[in-house]
């Protein structure tokens, strides 16, 4: 009985947290059109393709699961000083907890990228994405209060409980900016993005509660140390209402092979969502594709339910670069 309460306040507190917070990912800088609409077409290539899986808790309750797929493209003509347009599609789907409670999103997104100045080396990206989100819950794999008795539990109790409806659809409207500055072996990024401009209403009961303002502030850096080696720091924050969450962690990456046909290289990372995990990652690069996995060993208050184990994060993404030709007064190429 102790454990069960244990478990049960923890689950409890958990659930609080996650049911009011958006879907996030671990190894956010590789899920590029979550992270902000201003990431459309912003990376050094043509065309970019992004799958991502996450399990989370299944060491504690039915386990948290997220599916993310994002792809993008350069659209029109790139001008000799870097401006260019890009489109994306973003697609979501997020199961949470005993009563299935899903989230389906569908997004469209559009960015302009322009170049500061006639040296190609700062650039900033401005974007927007809208959509829809299909919202849906089981309530029969839910227990309420009125079916305990005292002693027993009672499945043909009455609930006690009214609901409105098990699914509804409605709108979502995002946009962000991203600014970048190229230099002989470094790249500075910095990228602010916010979710549900259009506040939409949710709820399955008879009351409705507007869906809060979510915003996201991430920065990265890539150093290269020389031809065989690179690090890379990040850090997001990310708010929303009255929650909070930041995660930072570092990244080195081993070129095996870097020239214009090959690129062939391994990279450890660790991260740490503060107060909540750490999160161990290894990832391979290989041509255009790169494959991540990460793991987060939970250090929070639920540990004491989860014994760490937080749950796993897959992560791939291929980027398709067309051979160009690039003038003489462009320092840099475009990205």
């Amino acid at each position: 009985m102790r454990k069960f309460i244990v478990i049960s306040f923890f689950l409890l507190k958990a659930n609080a947290l996650l049911v009011a917070q958006d879907i996030h990912f671990s190894q956010y800088q590789f899920n590029p059109l979550n992270l902000s609409a201003s990431s459309t077409g912003f990376f050094n290539g043509d065309r970019r393709a992004n799958m991502a899986y996450r399990n989370q808790w299944n060491s504690v309750t039915v386990p948290y699961t997220t599916f993310s797929f994002g792809y993008d493209q350069v659209i029109g003509k790139v001008h000799d000083s870097g401006n260019r347009n890009a489109a994306g599609l973003l697609f979501n789907n997020d199961k949470a907890g005993d009563g299935n409670l899903g989230t389906l999103q569908l997004m469209l997104s559009f960015a302009h990228l322009f170049s500061l100045g006639t040296d190609s080396i700062h650039f900033i990206n401005v974007g927007i994405q809208s959509g829809f989100a299909y919202k849906s819950i089981d309530f029969n794999k839910l227990t309420f209060d009125n079916q305990f008795n005292g002693d027993v539990f009672n499945p043909l109790q009455s609930t006690g409980e009214q609901f409105a409806r098990v699914n509804y659809i409605y709108p979502e409207l995002n946009a962000g900016i991203s600014w970048m500055a190229l230099y002989d072996n470094t790249i500075y990024n910095a990228t602010i993005g916010t979710q549900h401009i259009n506040k939409p209403e949710l709820s399955f009961l008879n009351e409705t509660a507007k869906l809060p303002l979510h915003w996201q502030f991430n920065a990265s850096a890539v150093f290269g140390v020389h031809d065989f080696i690179s690090f890379s720091p990040s850090i997001i924050y990310t708010t929303q209402q009255k929650f909070k969450e930041i995660n930072t962690g570092i990244e080195l990456k081993f070129n095996l092979k870097k020239d214009a046909a090959r690129n062939y290289a391994f990279a450890a990372a660790c991260n740490y969502r503060v107060k909540d995990a750490v999160i161990p990652c290894i990832a391979l690069y290989y041509n255009q594709w790169r494959v991540g996995v990460s793991y987060d060993i939970n250090t929070s208050d639920l540990k004491r339910a989860s014994n760490g184990r937080g749950g796993p994060e897959f992560n791939v993404m291929y980027i398709m670069k067309k051979i160009r030709y690039i003038p003489r007064k462009n320092n840099c190429p475009v990205y």
